[in-house]
């Protein structure tokens, strides 16, 4: 049986990890802004190429992890370095959907700073991928793959030039209202 204490510490645990995702993937979009602008313009414009480009990192990840597992030594090091690198990128495609889905909820709502509606979208991409079962097993792999791949775009640049971040009805352009610095 569970003793309080241990109830405590999960309670506590959980409170911690709910408000440090979107804090980190706020910051992220605070010190990369161009990055996560091109990573949102690619989950926005081309959502299954990114899907497409994120597969083989995701497979590539869980033979990492597998690997992990079941290996010692260098080998495991090397996995384990692997899968942190798999990890960052797909924290930054994590924050490139934080500010696409802080534009798509501007337009619903109003008189709100480009912060809020960003803090916002990533409370809702984190609180859609924690939804029991569906979340777990539909959602969460699927925009882990996907974001994984427009973070890549994003990071190697491959965003074409007349490609821009809007939003219907305002035409909410993320280069007209940068995010305070």
């Amino acid at each position: 049986m569970f003793s309080t204490a241990d109830v405590y510490a999960f309670i506590f645990f959980l409170i911690i990890l709910l408000t440090t995702i979107p804090a980190s993937l706020v910051l992220l979009n605070l010190f990369l802004p161009n990055v996560t602008e091109r990573t949102a313009i690619r989950i926005q414009k081309s959502p299954f190429k990114s899907f497409t480009l994120g597969l083989p990192g995701t497979l590539a990840a869980f033979i990492a992890f597998i690997t992990i597992t079941r290996s010692a030594g260098p080998l495991q090091l090397l996995a384990f370095l692997f899968l942190l690198t798999i990890m960052a990128i797909g924290t930054i495609g994590g924050a490139g959907m934080a500010r696409f889905l802080g534009l798509k909820l501007s337009t619903i709502t109003t008189n709100h700073s480009d912060l809020q509606n960003l803090i916002r979208g990533a409370i809702t991409y984190e609180l859609a991928c924690l939804t029991p079962l569906v979340g777990w097993f539909v959602i969460t792999p699927l925009l882990a793959t996907t974001v994984l791949g427009a973070a890549a775009f994003g990071i190697l640049g491959f965003v074409p030039a007349h490609w821009q971040l809007n939003t219907t009805p305002h035409n909410h352009d993320i280069t007209e209202t940068p995010l305070p610095s």
